[in-house]
């Protein structure tokens, strides 16, 4: 009898483990089944989900209409690496580019009983809180560098997925593709697990009305006016066989007093004899992330040093003050912001500045100019709060021109 119910107890205990949301995804080099991390990551999994039954409104990239089509199924892996630093391939950007996107963001969803230590299923993105359709399988190889940046929403434990993984990655950029995607629940928590109910962010065609003036500017007055987290989205196309991006203004967190609205936004100068436009708002519950730095004072923390940008009343430029936390010496400097991308829960600035940095290759100062790449988590009446992560331009040596880490940490800004 006791043997009897140590069978009946190992066996209760392997169903249990094999218990899962799982995601099967079809690709030319065979079958990767992914056991989905809706525990760990609600939001992101719902997505995944959600985008790959074809049951989500998103943005076509390339027209700019909202559609439901089923993201990931025709998708090539278009981006891979396999080398001792990195073994990855990744999808879903619904242009066969990494230039693809859905006209929404989600925000990160880190755990710590989750790491990239092989074979997994995680969310591309393009900073902090940036996650919107592209994901990447990783394969044989532990990246702790990705831990805590990417969201991992699905671990393939199986070795004949793990197999086909690695024939993915193998087969190089556009190599493969996917097929089709299922999910299948096989317990009870996994039926009860709603993807629909994770507050996940709505995307809408605009409605309003086109006001045209020619050759001066075409104008899209928006009715309803659209709140704070809302992004709206305008493609353009002459020919209604091209079409390109041309306007993306999001609607971002103002002061404790203030509410921002948006009533329209301007396309283009109107010179053209024709043009044909698709436009699309991405709504996101519970946004906190700024449109602007007018007057606002932005502090990046790292390691060895606190930041703080404090922004003239155009949001253009400021004073830079570098206080160095092994002495609390501080340095003063300038800067210019060269360019500002924001969004519901995130932005990135660069910010060119009169400081400079010593380089271990090149012993001469070398222009320092900071990417600051900010995600925002949480707001109250005087500030918003979050992580970033920095990176500088290194124009010492044009051959070698690229942005390199500069650190990371959390970040603030007066709201």
């Amino acid at each position: 009898m006791k043997n009897l119910l140590r069978w009946v107890a190992f066996t209760v205990a392997i169903a249990s483990a094999q218990a899962a949301l799982l995601a099967h995804i079809d690709t030319t080099l065979g079958r990767v089944t992914v056991e989905l991390q809706y525990d760990t990551a609600p939001q992101n999994v719902s997505n995944f989900i959600l985008l790959s039954q074809g049951q989500r409104a998103r943005i076509d990239f390339l027209t700019g209409a909202v559609t439901t089509d089923p993201l990931y199924v025709g998708e090539t892996f278009f981006r891979t690496a396999n080398n001792s630093f990195a073994k990855f391939a990744q999808t879903g950007s619904g242009t066969g580019s990494n230039t693809g996107n859905t006209g929404y963001t989600l925000k990160d969803e880190f755990s710590p009983t989750t790491r990239h230590t092989g074979y997994t299923l995680s969310m591309a993105n393009s900073g902090p809180n940036t996650n919107a359709g592209q994901v990447f399988l990783t394969g044989n190889i532990s990246i702790p560098a990705y831990d805590d940046v990417h969201t991992i929403i699905g671990l393939v434990p199986d070795s004949a997925s793990r197999a086909v993984i690695d024939a993915i990655i193998a087969a190089g950029d556009n190599g493969s593709s996917i097929t089709a995607v299922t999910i299948e629940r096989t317990d009870p928590a996994a039926q009860a697990f709603d993807e629909t109910a994770q507050n996940l962010p709505e995307v809408v065609k605009a409605s309003g009305t086109l006001q045209v003036e020619r050759n001066v500017a075409t104008d899209f007055l928006l009715s309803p006016l659209e709140n704070v987290g809302s992004v709206v989205s305008a493609f353009r196309s002459t020919d209604l066989a091209t079409w390109s991006r041309v306007t993306s203004r999001h609607v971002g967190i103002g002061t404790a007093l203030a509410s921002p609205v948006l009533p329209g936004v301007n396309l283009d100068d109107a010179s053209a004899n024709r043009a044909f436009y698709n436009l699309a708002v991405a709504r996101h519950p519970g946004a906190v992330g700024p449109s602007h730095f007018r007057n606002r004072t932005l502090t990046a923390e790292f390691s060895t040093s606190t930041q703080i940008f404090t922004f003239n009343a155009d949001g253009t430029a400021g004073s830079l003050e570098v206080i160095l936390k092994s002495d609390g010496t501080s340095i003063p400097g300038t800067f210019t912001l060269f360019d500002l991308a924001s969004s519901a829960h995130a932005c990135t600035l660069i910010l060119p500045t009169s400081l400079g940095i010593q380089s271990n290759f090149w012993p001469q100062q070398v222009p320092y100019v900071p990417r600051l790449r900010c995600g925002w988590n949480t707001a109250d009446s005087t500030s918003v709060t979050g992580t970033h992560i920095s990176e500088f331009f290194d124009n010492y040596a044009p051959a070698s021109q690229s942005w390199q880490a500069n650190g990371s940490g959390t970040c603030s800004s007066t709201r």
